[in-house]
C-alpha cells in the first residue's frame, strides 16, 4: 500500500516507461531494415515469434500439469466450526438502484449468526436511488458523495477505501476478523459465511479466501462464454492449485481478506484498475496465504453485449498489464533467491495475458506453413523478389514443430477443459455453442489485449459495468457442492463440529 503522492509518482513513471518502450520498438523496426534489409527484419520477427512460442509452450505445459489435479471433485478438508468469525460485508455500488434491494435481501438470508456479520453498502457517488433503497433496508450505508474524506484512487477500490475511513480503521480492525468484498449485483450461497468461518479457523487464519465464482446468467452468447471461462478457471486453476498448496487468485468479488492485514497495509489503497490482482501479489510478497473455497459461491452477472464485455475486459487487461510490468522483476528476483514455486506461479499468471494474441499468431504461422508446404507460386515469386524466401524457411524449419505442440496445448486448454467444466457443472452440454461462444470471446479478447498493451499506463479511468439481473437465470443447474453437513440450507450448528477422517468419512468431534 502506498500514499497518494507515491501512487501518482508511480503512475507517472510507468506512463513514461510505456512511451520509452514504444519509441524504442519503433526505432528498432525502422533501423533494422535500413541496416539489413527486409530479410533482417523478418528474421528478427521470427526469432521473437519463436521465443514467444517457446515461452507459451512452457506456460501451457505448466498449466496443463496443474489442471490434472482439477478433474476430481474436492471433499471438504476442514472442520465445520461453530459461528465465531466476525465479518464485515462491503458491497460496492454506483447507481445500482435496479439490483441493490435484492442483493441486500439475499445477504440477509445468509445462514450465520446475525450478530457476527454486518452489511455495509458503499454508495459510491450514486445519483439515483441506491442510497435511499439501502437505508430503507436498514443496513449500514456509506455515501461517498458527501466528500468527507479525500478520494484515494479510482473506481471501486476508492469507494471501499472511503468506507473504511468513514467506519474508522481501528474500529473496523477491532470489530471484525475478515472483510468480504462484493459487487452490487452479486448473490451469495446461504452457507458462505459458515464455510469461510470454518476454513478460516481450521486452516490457521489465512490472509485471504476466495469463494467459488459462479454466474447469474449464461443463456446469451457472450454471457455463456464468460461463464464457461470462469467455471473452467474455478476447477482447473483455482481448485487444482488449492490441492497443490499453491497460492490461489483473488477474483475481484466474493473474496475475504483478514482485517488486520488490510488495515495494517493502509486499507484498500491500490494504484491499478485491478485492485484484486494487486492485493494478491502484495499478500504473496508478504508471505501470506490465499486459499480457495469450493463449497460456497457468489453469483455474478455477466455482460451479455459484446461492447459492454469489451469495455469491462479492457479495464481488467489494463490493470493486469500494469501490475505485471510493475511486479515481474521483484517476483523474478524472489524466485531466483528462494526457488519457491509460488513466485514462478505468479510470474506465469502475470505474463499470460497474451494468450489470445499468441493464438492469433499461431493461426497466422500455420497458414504461412500451409502455403509454404503447398508451394503457392504467387507467394514464392513474391518472396523471391523480396529476397526473404530463406527467412520464411527459417520459420518453416524451426517454428512448425513448436507451433504444432502449442496448437495441441491450446486445444486441450480451450476446448477439452471448458467442455469438461460445463458438463461437470450442468450435466448438459452443447459443444457447438460452447466452442463458437469461446471463439468469439477469444477474438474480442485479442482486440482488447492488443489495445490494452498500448493503453495500460492509464489507470485513472474506471468505467462502470451496468447491472440489471435480480435473480439467478435458471434453476436447471446441477450444483455439486459437497454437502457434508447441510441439507436444504439448514444451520450447520445443528451438527457438532464435523471433520473428515483419512477415508473422507464424516466424523463428529464433540468438545
Amino acid at each position: 500500500m502506498y500514499t497518494t503522492k507515491v501512487i501518482i509518482l508511480r503512475r507517472q513513471i510507468m506512463k513514461k516507461l510505456n512511451y520509452v518502450f514504444w519509441l524504442c520498438f519503433l526505432a528498432l523496426i525502422t533501423i533494422i531494415p535500413m541496416l539489413w534489409g527486409g530479410q533482417g527484419l523478418l528474421v528478427i520477427i521470427f526469432i521473437g515469434l519463436m521465443l514467444l512460442s517457446f515461452y507459451f509452450t512452457i506456460v501451457y505445459s505448466y498449466n496443463m500439469i496443474v489442471s490434472f489435479f482439477g478433474f476430481k471433485n474436492i471433499k471438504r478438508d476442514y472442520l465445520i466450526k461453530q459461528d465465531r468469525t466476525k465479518f464485515l460485508i462491503l458491497v460496492a455500488a454506483h447507481n445500482e438502484e435496479s439490483v441493490i434491494r435484492e442483493t441486500i435481501r439475499n445477504l440477509k438470508q445468509i445462514n450465520y449468526d446475525k450478530n457476527l456479520y454486518d452489511i455495509c453498502i458503499v454508495s459510491d457517488n450514486s445519483t439515483d436511488l441506491t442510497t435511499q433503497i439501502a437505508l430503507n433496508e436498514n443496513v449500514l450505508v456509506v455515501d461517498t458523495i458527501k466528500n468527507e474524506f479525500e478520494r484515494e484512487g479510482v473506481g471501486k477500490p476508492a469507494g471501499i477505501q472511503y468506507a473504511l475511513r468513514k467506519l474508522g480503521f481501528e474500529n473496523v480492525k477491532r470489530q471484525y476478523d475478515m472483510i468480504m468484498v462484493l459487487d452490487a449485483d452479486n448473490f451469495v450461497s446461504k452457507n458462505i459465511l459458515k464455510e469461510v468461518n470454518s476454513q478460516f479457523i481450521t486452516k490457521g487464519r489465512p490472509t485471504a479466501i476466495q469463494t467459488y465464482l459462479d454466474s447469474k446468467n449464461y443463456s446469451k452468447f457472450m454471457s455463456l462464454a464468460y461463464s464457461v471461462v470462469f467455471w473452467t478457471n474455478n476447477r482447473f486453476m483455482q481448485l487444482a492449485k488449492y490441492k497443490l498448496n499453491l497460492p490461489n487468485s483473488i477474483g475481484g468479488t466474493g473474496f475475504f481478506v483478514k482485517t488486520d492485514w488490510l488495515i495494517d497495509k493502509g486499507g484498500f489503497k491500490f494504484d491499478s484498475l485491478t485492485e484484486d490482482l494487486e492485493m494478491e501479489i502484495e499478500i504473496i510478497n508478504d508471505g501470506g496465504r490465499i486459499l480457495w473455497n469450493d463449497h460456497a459461491s457468489i453469483y455474478d452477472e455477466k455482460p451479455e453485449e459484446t461492447k459492454v464485455s469489451m469495455i469491462q475486459r479492457h479495464r481488467w487487461i489494463k490493470g493486469h498489464w500494469y501490475v505485471a510490468f510493475k511486479q515481474i522483476l521483484p517476483l523474478t528476483k524472489r524466485f531466483i533467491m528462494t526457488l519457491n514455486i509460488k513466485y514462478l506461479d505468479k510470474i506465469f499468471f502475470l505474463m499470460s495475458m497474451g494468450k489470445a494474441f499468441h493464438i492469433f499468431l499461431i493461426f497466422i504461422v500455420l497458414i504461412i506453413n500451409i502455403i509454404l508446404l503447398t508451394h503457392h507460386h504467387l507467394l514464392l515469386s513474391t518472396l523471391a523478389a523480396l529476397n526473404i524466401f530463406g527467412a520464411l524457411h527459417l520459420l518453416n524449419d524451426y517454428m512448425f514443430y513448436i507451433t504444432g505442440l502449442n496448437a495441441l496445448l491450446i486445444i486441450y486448454s480451450f476446448v477439452i477443459l471448458p467442455m469438461y467444466s460445463v458438463y461437470a457443472k450442468l450435466r448438459n452440454i452443447n459443444p457447438i455453442k460452447i466452442v463458437l461462444s469461446l471463439q468469439w470471446f477469444m477474438i474480442t479478447d485479442f482486440i482488447v489485449q492488443l489495445f490494452g498493451l498500448f493503453t495500460w499506463s492509464n489507470q485513472q479511468t474506471w468505467i462502470r459495468t451496468p447491472h440489471s439481473k435480480v435473480s439467478i437465470e435458471t434453476s436447471e443447474e446441477a450444483y455439486h457442492t459437497p454437502g457434508t453437513y447441510e441439507h436444504d440450507n439448514q444451520p450447520a450448528i445443528q451438527v457438532p463440529e464435523v471433520g473428515l477422517n483419512a477415508s473422507n468419512h464424516i466424523v463428529e468431534q464433540h468438545k
